[in-house]
């Protein structure tokens, strides 16, 4: 499958859009640093691992333990003063 973006100009930087299928396919996404790699005349994108993924621990138990801090910070700040 071959399909065309182009760039666009952003400040000093160029813009290129990344389609959801090609983010979904990668299992990229906003907000997530990726690498890429130029080889021939070609661009790899690549998906940077967390350090904690690096560790395995799943992305999916990292979202978790993300999510149980944000509802209950208040209660963890308060344990966390005594």
């Amino acid at each position: 499958m071959l399909e065309s973006r182009v760039l666009r100009k952003s400040g000093n930087s160029a813009i290129l859009t990344v389609p959801t299928e090609v983010m979904e396919a990668l299992g990229v996404g906003i907000g997530e640093k990726n690498s890429y790699v130029i080889e021939n005349d070609a661009v790899k994108l690549v998906k940077e691992k967390s350090e904690l993924e690096d560790l395995g621990v799943s992305k999916e138990f990292i979202e978790m333990v993300n999510e149980s801090f944000s509802k209950y910070e208040g209660a963890l700040r308060e344990l966390a003063d005594k």
